[in-house]
């Protein structure tokens, strides 16, 4: 049996297997090309009664390996096969002696990458995302390796599933500022986007489907930044509700903040929903704040009614000032 052969075998099955076999066929052509033997490849392959068959040939292969470079890469492919037989544990028992034994391993992205998707699998995301962090800051060449943007990505996501959302949009904008736009940029910007709608900040969160949208028109991630983008519709508000009165008393301050794109950022929504946005400059006892502040009006009524229409839109419910008897914080 050819491997041509075998890889027409496990064409014809994959929908109904999806990436198990292809990862086993690996296994086997792994064995084929280190023994220079090509024996049942498509047979291991396709049959999952022949995959401990594989897996024990792999290991049997990784001990008597004398180049470390070939023994880690059987190894690797041994673990990735117990992954995708759904022996996580017993994986991740194997990768936990593996990183303890060879210190090294932990620069490697691939393998690190294997490790965390084999842990989050297991439900230890926490352990996964210690895991991601010490490896990307550990590797000595990540712009050289395929892996450096897969296991930024799964980082992300694990911060997401964590509820760590700050540190997840602080990533992944770190990401996609300095990455050429490339296939991980497109479900980078979808987790972006899942971060900021978690956070309450919807406005940003529709900003980035917007920018996926159109950069990457087609993509299923692009789909499903239009679905978010009519899931969340900006509401939309009469201009005469928000005119200032002109010597009004009251205003609403809806933030202050420490960061200038921050404060930036909240000032460019509410112009582009024509609020009578005001930006402050001031100092306080722990340094320079910007606040951001919408008005004035009349009365207290009218304010009222006007910051309730600002909740939806910035995710903050904002403070009613009479500005002739209070400080802006």
């Amino acid at each position: 049996m050819s491997i041509a052969s075998g890889r027409r075998t496990i064409s014809s099955i994959r929908n109904s297997h999806g990436d198990l076999f292809g990862i086993l066929f690996s296994l086997c052509v792994l064995i084929s090309n280190t023994s220079g033997e090509i024996q049942n490849v498509s047979e291991h392959a396709v049959r999952f009664s022949q995959a401990d068959s594989v897996l024990s040939r792999l290991q049997v292969m990784e001990r008597a390996a004398s180049e470390v470079s070939v023994r880690q890469r059987i190894r690797l492919k041994r673990l990735g096969g117990l992954f995708a037989l759904g022996r996580s544990d017993e994986a991740v028992m194997e990768w936990e002696e593996w990183t303890e034994a060879d210190r090294d391993i932990r620069k490697s992205l691939e393998c690190m990458h294997w490790y965390a998707r084999t842990l989050i699998s297991t439900g230890a995301i926490q352990r996964a995302k210690e895991v991601l962090a010490d490896c990307l800051a550990l590797a000595e060449s990540p712009d050289d390796s395929m892996y450096f943007n897969a296991c930024t990505t799964l980082l992300v996501d694990c911060h997401i599933q964590t509820g760590d959302m700050n540190v997840a949009i602080e990533t992944a904008r770190r990401f996609v500022q300095r990455t050429d736009m490339d296939d991980s940029t497109p479900l980078m910007l979808r987790l972006l986007g899942t971060a900021y709608l978690q956070s309450g900040n919807l406005a940003s969160a529709r900003d980035t489907w917007e920018l996926l949208a159109e950069s990457y028109p087609g993509s299923p991630e692009a789909a499903f930044a239009t679905r978010e983008l009519q899931r969340y519709p900006v509401e939309t508000h009469s201009n005469e509700s928000r005119d200032p009165d002109h010597g009004g008393a009251y205003v609403i301050l809806i933030g202050s903040f420490r960061r200038a794109d921050e404060a930036d950022a909240l000032y460019s929504l509410l112009r582009r929903e024509r609020y009578p946005v005001i930006r402050k400059d001031i100092e306080v006892a722990a340094g320079p704040l910007t606040s951001i502040l919408i008005g004035p009006y009349g009365t207290r009524e009218r304010a009222t009614a006007i910051r309730e229409t600002l909740s939806d839109l910035t995710g903050r419910e904002g403070s009613i000032l009479l500005t002739s008897t209070q400080q802006i914080p």
